[in-house]
């Protein structure tokens, strides 16, 4: 009876150990840290508000997140009411987002949060693909640059808007 009570304690242990170990007791800082800032951090996707903001999460904590460099048409919930292609553009947000774990990545050039206190940063895909690129790419959403400040993949996605803008490719369609 005794050398079960002793394997039960050390499977208990050993499982304790690896859930530790694992980051399952662990739970998101509520301000950045400039490890975070430097190397990113892995969030479960929780919603998508539209293409260019989600509802990122880790352990029990959600924070709301805004893609630096990007944005997409409004949708019906925005003052001045939907833009052309907000459903599309929020759809292929969905289809690439939903179900997945992100690597959120700050970028040092930009503030940590904005007027509305939501997290600034870019999202990496589980296959290594940049979301942000992505959406640009696909004509889902345009190049932005807040307030003339320039950030780290600025020439990238300016780049990605002029190509999809001279295909006509999505958004760029819209009249």
């Amino acid at each position: 009876m005794r050398n079960i009570w002793t394997n039960l304690f050390f499977f208990v242990f050993v499982l304790l150990l690896v859930l530790l170990l694992e980051g399952a007791f662990t739970s998101e800082p509520d301000a950045p840290s400039e490890q975070f800032r430097k190397d990113g951090a892995a969030y479960g996707v929780r919603r998508i508000i539209d293409g260019d903001t989600v509802v990122l999460y880790k352990g029990d904590k959600e924070v709301t997140a805004r893609l630096i460099g990007i944005d997409t048409p409004e949708t019906e919930n925005a003052p001045g009411g939907p833009e052309c292609y907000n459903e599309e553009a929020t759809t292929r947000a969905r289809e690439m987002l939903e179900g997945v774990t992100v690597l959120f990545v700050q970028d040092p050039t930009q503030g940590k949060r904005d007027e509305y206190d939501r997290l600034l940063g870019y999202m990496t895909l589980p296959d290594g693909t940049d979301f942000g690129a992505r959406m640009i790419e696909g004509g889902y959403a345009n190049e932005y640059t807040f307030k003339g400040k320039e950030y780290e993949r600025q020439s990238t996605y300016r780049q990605l808007a002029a190509t999809a803008e001279a295909a006509d490719i999505g958004l760029w369609g819209c009249e």
